[in-house]
C-alpha cells in the first residue's frame, strides 16, 4: 500500500512522465529566475506569459499569483482556474517552459474566458504545435438546424 518510491521514480512522478493527464510544474528556482529575466513576454488584460524553450522536450509550467490578487481563497481560485487553462491545451504546446502571472482582472474570470484567453495568446506566439486557430468562427455550414 505505501510503497516508496525511488529517487527516480520520484523524478519522473514529478517531471509528469509517470502521470500523463498533468503537466510538469517549474521548480528550480534557477530556470525561474532566468525565465523573468531573458525569457519572452506576452502582455494582455488578464495576465502576463513569460515563455521559452525548454531543453527537457515537454512543455513546463509555473502559475505565480501574488498577494496583490487579494486573499488566499481568491490567489489559489486565479491559479486553479490558469493551470486547467493550460492543461486544456496540454496535446497542443510546444516544449517550453511557461510562467503565468495573473493581473488585477483575473480574480473575476470564469473557466471558458480562460481557457479560450490562455489559447488565443498561445496561438498568437507560435506556442502550439497545431496550426489551427483556438475558437474557429462558425460559418452557415457548420451550423446545426439552420439556427
Amino acid at each position: 500500500m505505501g510503497e516508496k518510491l525511488s529517487r527516480e521514480e520520484e523524478i519522473k512522478a514529478e517531471s509528469g512522465s509517470l502521470s500523463p493527464s498533468r503537466l510538469a510544474r517549474l521548480k528550480d528556482r534557477k530556470i525561474r529566475k532566468e525565465l523573468f529575466i531573458t525569457g519572452k513576454k506576452a502582455v494582455s488584460g488578464l495576465m502576463v506569459l513569460y515563455f521559452q524553450e525548454n531543453r527537457v522536450g515537454t512543455p513546463r509550467y509555473l502559475v505565480y499569483a501574488s498577494k496583490k490578487l487579494g486573499s488566499a481563497v481568491q490567489r489559489n481560485r486565479v491559479k486553479r482556474v490558469f493551470r486547467e487553462a493550460l492543461y486544456s491545451k496540454k496535446k497542443e504546446l510546444k516544449a517550453y517552459d511557461f510562467i503565468i502571472v495573473p493581473r488585477e482582472g483575473a480574480k473575476t474570470v470564469r473557466m471558458h474566458e480562460a481557457i479560450s484567453h490562455v489559447g488565443k495568446i498561445l496561438f498568437d506566439h507560435g506556442l502550439l504545435e497545431k496550426k489551427i486557430p483556438p475558437n474557429p468562427p462558425l460559418s452557415k455550414g457548420n451550423l446545426s438546424n439552420g439556427i
